[in-house]
């Protein structure tokens, strides 16, 4: 066959060499650069369109390299993606979208629409409406719940929709992306429901504390009322009327935290409100601070009070008043003796502005939101320091909001703690006012008590006790419990007093007693701790202790015999009970000196056994002792109100223990000559302070419940005679 010219040297092989030296420039792309082959430039027109042609396959593979990063992303985000066309039907999906529909291939849905897919006809309707309200509005629907049927259940999806746009800005489609936020609406679900549970508990509980605080008001009135009584008719003189007047000092004290619960309650209830009037807040506050001036004599502190001569504000006096009387008891508590309190009021800006500053620690920033939370308290060594039921700040704070106004912590000039109060000056528009208050709480005995315990009290060796009696130091943070083991124990031995641990210790050893009688709960060091601090001094390690407990449960029994405490008594006790064990433990305490008087006469060797023999009994005692209880159960974590509960408890049955000991003096005193009418009173008071103590150890057996530390002891009973028991007592009852 004849070739043909192609017009150019070489014929056609020069060509087809020409064109596959064109093909490798064109497929070298432009970022390799250089120059076409040379026979190009012979043709003008052929450089044109050589360039035009590499140009555009280098922007192909550009495009299909950031296409190909763009695939890989899709596939392997952990959300579902998948994109439509205007009528609905599928285009593609990344790998995870294709799992949910259980496929393995794109090809198996693109082309279909959500009706093709394994839905329920209303779901497809609802996701085709989302698709339609998107392409029409041409703005994204974000975050939108859906629930998806599947064979192995109902699934929340959060699903985001977004058009998708073609090169002239035209709606041509959907994409959507999805996550399955079942996990977390399940979360939501159930604590949304334990919120619910938690709400209705705390209901019940403040319901609880209102049953239990009016039913304890009830016992609490008759004992004021039959106490007030024998103080109009006079005829008591001496101790027993010291035992009258404490009986109504407890009673009354008692009163206060029954009243505080009740606050509490009606604050819950959304019961308690401001009844607003016209008052001098100046002269409020001034008489007010002035209960504290002998407490801030007896201590020598500086105690300034700076209020102008008249400020008129519609508040609530009583609970303005209480405000204060709390605010300055904390003051007074945390102030060490010598130190500084100052009370300010102002007033700016349509509001009264109330300043305490304190001397004392301070608040820890940490702490400076809790002091003002309901049931929460300050670590246990600070509480017990203090004492009380530690709703002061609480109920101080839900007064000052119940008016509009905020209470607030922070330092003080001085060091201290330093709290403001601000208090709108006028009442809400359109409240009516009642009448001025001109009654304030000056007589208030809670207050007085808080005023008493505040004073210093420096323990003391009683001068008109003989000196040859045996000395025993009472250590009891309480001022009337002090006062009432001592006066038991004045009549057969000389008295020390000290009220807290750290005073306890320091008396020990200047005056080395024959006995310690010490309370286990107590500020700055407890019972057990002076013990232990005893127990490590060589000059008092054999000087015997007995501590005082409310606490009945055989865990803390063990506990106390191992700290090194020859005994103990539950509290409340009975006098003779008291007199009885002191008795026995000086006498072996006697018997012991003497001993060691004789075995110091003697050898060396004899002096070292008797001490091992002395340690080894103490041991024996302590081990057969821990034998007789059960295995100690591990404590389980009790809610908060459930610790508060334990502390009202205690809170309560220190003044009812003080209450009921003196009751039993002065009954004993109206079998023995007083007269039928004492007697029949101090019978009644009696039963109403013994009803009185078995509702606090019923709260006692409902925290041990909650807190699963409630113990069983499985015995065979007669349930016919128990029955007939009961019924017996309640038909006496009725």
């Amino acid at each position: 066959m004849q070739g043909v010219d192609h017009g150019r040297p070489g014929g056609e092989d020069a060509w087809r060499r020409d064109l596959t030296a064109l093909s490798a420039w064109l497929a070298s792309g432009r970022a390799a650069g250089g120059e076409p082959p040379p026979f190009t430039a012979e043709i003008p027109e052929m450089r044109q369109l050589a360039d035009q042609i590499r140009d555009l396959l280098g922007a192909y593979g550009e495009a299909a390299s950031e296409q190909a990063v763009l695939q890989d992303i899709i596939a392997n985000l952990p959300h579902r993606i998948f994109w439509k066309d205007r009528q609905g039907r599928f285009l593609g999906g990344n790998a995870n979208f294709l799992r949910d529909l259980g496929i393995q291939s794109p090809a198996e849905f693109i082309g279909k629409t959500d009706y093709d897919m394994p839905y329920p006809r209303d779901q497809a309707d609802w996701f085709r409406r989302i698709d339609e309200d998107v392409m029409q509005s041409g703005e994204a629907r974000l975050d939108v719940e859906e629930v998806m049927d599947r064979p192995d259940g109902a699934y929340v999806l959060s699903t985001s929709k977004v058009p998708r746009c073609g090169p002239n800005g035209e709606v041509v489609g959907t994409l959507g992306i999805y996550v399955d936020i079942t996990g977390r609406k399940r979360a939501e679900e159930e604590i949304r429901r334990l919120y619910e549970r938690l709400q209705e508990l705390d209901q019940l509980k403040s319901q609880f504390f209102a049953n239990v605080s009016h039913e304890l008001r009830t016992p609490l009135t008759l004992i004021l009322g039959q106490t007030d009584r024998l103080m109009r008719e006079g005829g008591l003189t001496g101790r027993p009327q010291r035992d009258l007047l404490s009986v109504i000092d407890n009673a009354k004290l008692l009163l206060k935290h029954v009243n505080d619960l009740l606050d509490i309650a009606k604050l819950d209830a959304g019961k308690m409100v401001a009844q607003y009037a016209a008052v001098d807040v100046a002269r409020l506050v001034r008489l007010g601070a002035s209960l504290f001036d002998v407490a801030a004599s007896d201590r020598h502190m500086t105690f300034t009070v700076a209020v102008p001569a008249e400020l008129e504000a519609e508040v609530d006096a009583e609970k303005v008043q209480r405000i204060l009387i709390n605010l300055l008891a904390n003051a007074f508590k945390f102030s060490p003796a010598g130190g500084r309190v100052h009370c300010q009021l102002t007033a700016g800006d349509g509001h009264i502005r109330l300043v305490v500053a304190d001397s004392g620690p301070g608040v820890p920033a940490a702490m400076r939101a809790a002091i003002f939370e309901r049931f929460v308290q300050a670590e246990g060594a600070v509480t017990r320091r203090f004492g009380g039921t530690g709703l002061g700040l609480a109920i101080a704070r839900e007064f000052a909001e119940l008016h509009g106004g905020r209470i607030s912590v922070g330092d003080a000039p001085q060091g201290g703690a330093l709290f403001v109060v601000e208090l709108p000056q006028r009442a809400p528009a359109g409240t009516d006012l009642q009448p001025a208050a001109v009654d304030l709480l000056t007589d208030d005995t809670a207050v007085q008590q808080t005023l008493r315990e505040l004073r210093t009290t420096i323990g003391t060796v009683r001068d008109e006790q003989p000196s040859g009696r045996p000395l025993v130091l009472v250590v009891e943070d309480n001022p009337e419990m002090n006062r009432f083991v001592a006066e038991i124990l004045s009549d057969g031995y000389r008295i020390a007093t000290a009220f807290d641990g750290v005073e306890g210790l320091a008396m020990a050893t200047a005056l080395r007693p024959d006995l310690i009688v010490s309370d286990v709960m107590m500020p700055r060091m407890a019972g057990d701790q002076l013990v232990a601090a005893l127990r490590a001094d060589p000059t008092l390690d054999g000087t015997p202790v007995m501590l005082l407990t409310a606490k009945a449960d055989d865990k803390m029994r063990v506990a106390l015999l191992r700290s090194g405490a020859q005994d103990y008594v539950m509290k409340p006790f009975v006098a003779e009970e008291l007199l009885a064990r002191v008795g026995n433990l000086v006498t072996a305490k006697r018997a012991r000196d003497v001993l060691q008087l004789e075995l110091e006469s003697q050898t060396g060797d004899l002096e070292v056994l008797a001490t091992e023999v002395s340690r080894r009994k103490r041991e024996l005692q302590t081990a057969l002792e821990s034998v007789q209880v059960a295995r100690e159960q591990a404590e389980l974590a009790s809610q908060m109100k459930t610790d508060f509960l334990r502390l009202v408890s205690h809170e309560l049955r220190t003044p009812l223990t003080i209450l009921q000991l003196h009751l039993q003096r002065l009954s004993r005193r109206g079998e023995t000559g007083v007269g039928p009418e004492l007697a029949s009173v101090m019978r009644k008071m009696t039963a109403a302070a013994q009803r009185l103590f078995e509702m606090v150890n019923s709260l006692l057996q409902y925290v041990r419940i909650e807190s699963g530390q409630l113990r069983t002891a499985n015995a065979p009973i007669d349930l016919t005679a128990m029955v007939a028991d009961v019924l017996a007592e309640w038909q006496e009852t009725a």
